[in-house]
């Protein structure tokens, strides 16, 4: 309800003059109800008076009595030593100089802290001609969550700090939370070689000699149940906890789709996942069909899939891919790739798994076997209601979308299907 004779940038003035307390007013609020009185008796009522504003709503909105509003509005000025001192509005504590230091080192060292990426270094193991070497990798980490801000400022200023006092440092610096993309960002360069070789599939698919497009990928599958976080109860009765194995059953499973066939194939227990497996087990009973219909096949960067070996077995069984092309990694080092990097927005085959992965877990399986089998299952119910083809239709207008866009990642609607 609004107050008689304020306007509404008047009540928003009233209201942001209070402290922080949020009981008394300062001088410059007085002066504000001192205004907008004057403001209000310029007008007038239809039999002449002047009007004047509602005393009552205004000590309700400023959280004091009705008496201190009539004092300061029939006073006309704010003047502190005239005042009544059961009437004076409660000043605000002084300021702890020492305190507003710290809080100025802090803050500082927060800003520092936001600007480092951790660098870290991890080795992995390789296998290469029979001898086992290590691999250096370098993985940078900013700081981004309050607790590792937190761990930070011990750490590099020996600076005690607590989590909502970093939280709300974050917040006066101009910060805000925002939810972290699954996906890493992409950089000039790989924008602009996923614009490249968008134009070149773009260029084959266009082509006389395209006959079709064969997508190749792999992922593991696990019994741990991903339904949905809410659970609906009756009154009076508590859900149940959201509980996941310690360690679950799970397989590796390779799929292959194309508008012609599909491929599944569910790697044995205890069988590793390398270029021989993928040679003699995945591209090479699929070989017949590939010739058959003369279809291009996708694969992104994994190691099976760019392994020398691989190549060399692609080009004897006169396998058609897109030829590789060079392009600068975010280390600086050039690599020869038929696929871009971080684009796993390309392949139809993530939604594949997609798809076939929220199936499965609405059959809630237990163990290895019923995952294998309802995977089969889901697999075949895919192929049987179109929707790989609709997945593989799709391809052309992702390519469409990726020039437009200049190279940047898909968005979820252009990633669906017809």
């Amino acid at each position: 309800m609004p107050f008689h004779g304020l306007s509404q940038r008047q009540i928003r003035a009233l209201r942001d003059a209070r402290f922080k307390n949020g009981r008394y007013l300062n001088d410059i609020g007085w002066g504000y109800i001192w205004r907008a009185e004057e403001a209000a008796r310029q007008k007038r009522n239809r039999d002449g008076s002047p009007q004047h504003a509602n005393r009552t709503r205004l000590a309700h909105v400023c959280n004091v009595d009705r008496k201190t509003i009539s004092y300061y509005l029939n006073k006309g000025e704010w003047n502190p030593d005239d005042a009544p001192s059961n009437q004076l509005p409660r000043q605000p504590p002084p300021r702890n100089p020492q305190k507003q230091e710290e809080i100025r080192i802090r803050r500082e060292a927060v800003v520092a802290l936001k600007k480092i990426k951790v660098k870290e270094e991890r080795h992995r193991l390789t296998k290469k001609l029979r001898k086992i070497s290590t691999t250096k990798l370098v993985v940078v980490r900013p700081y981004n969550s309050p607790s590792e801000i937190v761990g930070g400022l011990e750490t590099r200023y020996n600076i005690p700090a607590t989590r909502s006092q970093v939280r709300y440092d974050l917040q006066r610096l101009g910060f805000k939370p925002m939810v972290r993309p699954k996906m890493p960002y992409l950089t000039a360069d790989d924008m602009a070689f996923r614009l490249k070789m968008a134009r070149l599939y773009k260029k084959i698919h266009l082509s006389k000699e395209h006959k079709g497009w064969l997508f190749v990928d792999e992922k593991k599958f696990s019994t741990n149940a991903r339904g949905s976080r809410v659970s609906w109860v009756r009154e009076g009765e508590q859900p149940e906890p959201w509980l996941t194995e310690q360690n679950p059953q799970t397989l590796h499973a390779f799929i292959a789709i194309s508008y012609e066939f599909s491929f599944l194939y569910i790697l044995p227990h205890g069988e590793n996942w390398n270029a021989t497996t993928y040679q003699k087990k995945c591209i090479k009973p699929m070989l017949p069909d590939i010739l058959k219909h003369d279809l291009w096949l996708c694969y992104d960067g994994a190691t099976p899939h760019t392994d020398k070996s691989t190549i060399s077995f692609l080009k004897r069984n006169h396998v058609k891919y897109v030829p590789p092309q060079r392009f600068k990694s975010h280390g600086g080092r050039y690599y020869e790739r038929s696929w871009p990097p971080r684009s796993p927005d390309w392949n139809p085959c993530e939604n594949a798994f997609a798809i076939v992965d929220k199936r499965v877990a609405r059959r809630r399986p237990y163990s290895r076997e019923d995952l294998e089998k309802y995977l089969k299952e889901e697999f075949e119910s895919m192929q049987e209601d179109e929707t790989i083809d609709r997945l593989c239709d799709s391809f052309p207008d992702r390519l469409v979308a990726c020039i437009k866009g200049g190279g940047r990642q898909l968005s979820a609607s252009e990633q669906r299907t017809h």
